[in-house]
């Protein structure tokens, strides 16, 4: 300690602090002031960060690994985390406040789905903190998502719905239905595409959406690269002779606000209110209405596990069921 020739007594203080030597030098008129300081920033670095600085940190690494579509569904549920525990110091987090937030979440009526997102974010800030040796442990790790909350099931459209998209000349409606494409891969689609000769489509790649910005990716997996059945419905709509992007603006393809309003302008012009999701879900099911075994499925679907298309056929068959009995209680 020194006092300088202002008056001011200075003190370079050496502590550790996540690890690391730092070095820091104090400045106050008095000897008991400067000793204050001191003591008010040994406190501090005790603690450690706040979760939110943590979080930050660990997004901005880890958001350079996800796909585009990841990277949006798990935004929310980071920024959720951050806005619950803010300035949260992250050595103070007890498995309680954790739990905490995921009963918060469950009252929300998040799906399950979406309240496992939310835990499963926590505990990968703070096992980035363990790596970084500002945490021992990881709190999050005894900590359940409750049971029983819902599974966000989306259901298939309704019949006369369907009707209504197959008695139309609306094409993305009936490339949704007829192909079980999913959104990007429906607006990525070309007219070479189209294989006429032996009633093929090849669906080969997607669109993702950067700031409304339309970009075109690869499957991420082989069975994202398929070839599905050309129904003669879908066939005679289409004009033979052109080339490029089928669903375009200006010659350019849609970007993701436009691509919303040719969705929105479809539904409104057919007064119908399923979702191109709904569409595929209704390609599944006549996929299972027609025998199709469950391999040939997964890959008309182009799901990477088995296990999604098994998924998706018992849910079939339980709506089924459901059917069945209304319409014996009619009887």
């Amino acid at each position: 300690m020194k006092k300088r020739a202002d008056g001011y007594y200075q003190k370079q203080v050496t502590m550790i602090i996540n690890g690391e030597k730092k070095q820091k030098c104090f400045y106050d008129k008095t000897i008991a002031g400067m000793n204050k300081q001191i003591l008010a920033y040994q406190q501090k670095a005790e603690l450690g960060r706040t979760f939110d600085v943590v979080a930050d940190e660990w997004w901005e690494e880890h958001q350079k690994s996800l796909e585009h579509n990841t990277l949006r569904g798990y935004e929310a549920s980071v920024n959720e985390s951050k806005d619950y525990f803010k300035d949260k110091y992250i050595k103070q987090m007890l498995p309680r406040d954790i739990n905490n937030y995921i009963i918060y979440c469950a009252k929300q009526t998040f799906s399950q789905k979406t309240v496992t997102t939310r835990l499963q974010i926590v505990r990968q800030v703070l096992n980035y903190a363990i790596l970084n040796e500002e945490l021992l442990y990881n709190p999050a790790l005894s900590v359940k998502v409750p049971k029983k909350l819902s599974k966000t099931v989306r259901l298939n459209a309704p019949q006369t719905e369907i009707d209504k998209i197959k008695q139309s000349n609306e094409l993305i409606a009936c490339f949704a239905l007829y192909t079980g494409a999913r959104r990007g891969e429906l607006l990525a689609l070309k007219y070479e595409d189209i294989d006429y000769t032996n009633s093929e489509i090849s669906i080969n790649k997607s669109v993702y959406y950067i700031r409304n910005k339309p970009f075109i990716k690869q499957p991420k997996t082989e069975s994202g690269n398929r070839k599905v059945p050309l129904v003669a419905e879908l066939e005679s709509m289409l004009d033979k002779t052109k080339k490029g992007y089928i669903f375009i603006q200006s010659g350019e393809l849609l970007t993701d606000k436009q691509a919303r309003k040719l969705w929105g302008d479809c539904i409104e012009k057919l007064s119908i209110n399923c979702t191109l999701h709904q569409l595929r879900h209704a390609y599944a099911t006549r996929l299972f209405e027609l025998g199709i075994d469950v391999k040939s499925a997964q890959y008309l679907l182009g799901h990477a596990n088995i296990a999604t298309t098994q998924n998706i056929y018992t849910h079939i068959t339980e709506e089924k069921r459901k059917q069945n009995i209304i319409k014996l209680k009619g009887f």
